[in-house]
């Protein structure tokens, strides 16, 4: 049989993904939901043994071998219990009817649906029941409702917890307070504070006091620089020491004298001055030629 012989609708193809432990109750389930059709279970094993749990006088269990020998069997509805390992069987099973087609996949089932789907040239439509949901989706969906709700709480408190934020990255200076004046008359603040711009009183200053220097004033206002010499009469002369005298000569000075240089030192012998007479020009010899014969 081709894939082209099959006209079951999409929306009535699906596939119900739950635990291999929950199969059998999910089956019942269906059963009784679909009690008003004639309804095929197949297994790529025999599952003859199934139909004394279930007791359905619609319901008919057969395997793949079966469906080999009796081609012809036709339903309403067909519920696949798992996948054998040729995709071309579970193609087989759909052209047994032309209404519904249900699948019940586990973890394993799942990973060979592509091989189908290929085959197919169609994606299939996963639908999870209620109750039977299995174990990995309990999880994500867990996982999926936390954060969800997670994602909630952060966005209702999000201006709280901002507010809190602030107050512990702010730096929060602590107030000085002026208590009065020392024993020098130089005023005491209750915290540390570099600021100096405030008088003795523990008053602030104003803007022309501030950008006023009092330490440095210009000639005209009365004061004086720290390099004016004519203010600097406290200061001692410069002496000088008994070795910058010019008149003696220092130590190292009689050692490299030219007066203690013997006559045969080189560094006392004059310099060869260039005699003017004029140079012999060189002798140039020339050799007899000697024949070839020779």
């Amino acid at each position: 049989m081709s894939v082209d012989t099959i006209l079951i609708k999409r929306h009535n193809h699906r596939v119900h993904p739950c635990d291999r432990s929950q199969k059998l109750d999910l089956l019942k389930h269906l059963v009784a939901l679909h009690e008003d059709k004639e309804i095929l279970v197949i297994a790529a094993q025999d599952i003859s043994a199934l139909d004394d749990k279930i007791d359905a006088d619609n319901v008919t269990f057969v395997s793949d071998s079966d469906l080999l020998e009796n081609p012809k069997v036709k339903c309403d509805m067909i519920i696949s219990l798992d996948l054998s390992t040729n995709p071309d069987n579970y193609v087989k099973r759909l052209n047994q009817t032309q209404t519904y087609a249900l699948l019940l996949a586990d973890d394993k089932d799942q990973q060979e649906l592509y091989k189908i789907e290929t085959l197919m040239k169609r994606t299939l439509t996963k639908e999870v029941l209620t109750n039977f949901e299995p174990a990995s989706y309990i999880k994500d969906r867990e996982a999926a409702q936390d954060l969800k709700e997670r994602q909630e709480y952060n966005r209702q408190n999000q201006e709280e917890r901002d507010e809190k934020r602030k107050k512990a990255w702010a730096k929060q200076k602590k107030e000085s307070k002026y208590l009065g004046k020392d024993e020098d008359g130089k005023p005491i603040f209750s915290g540390k504070t570099g600021e100096r711009n405030h008088r003795y009183d523990g008053t602030a200053r104003s803007e022309d006091e501030k950008r006023e220097n009092p330490k440095y004033k210009s000639k005209k206002q009365g004061g004086s620089k720290p390099f004016d010499r004519d203010n600097q009469s406290d200061k001692k002369p410069f002496e000088k020491k008994s070795w910058d005298k010019q008149d003696e000569k220092k130590p190292w000075d009689k050692k490299h004298s030219d007066t203690n240089r013997s006559d045969g030192d080189w560094r006392n012998k004059p310099k060869k001055e260039a005699s003017s007479a004029p140079k012999r020009p060189t002798k140039v010899f020339k050799l007899p030629k000697q024949s070839k014969g020779d």
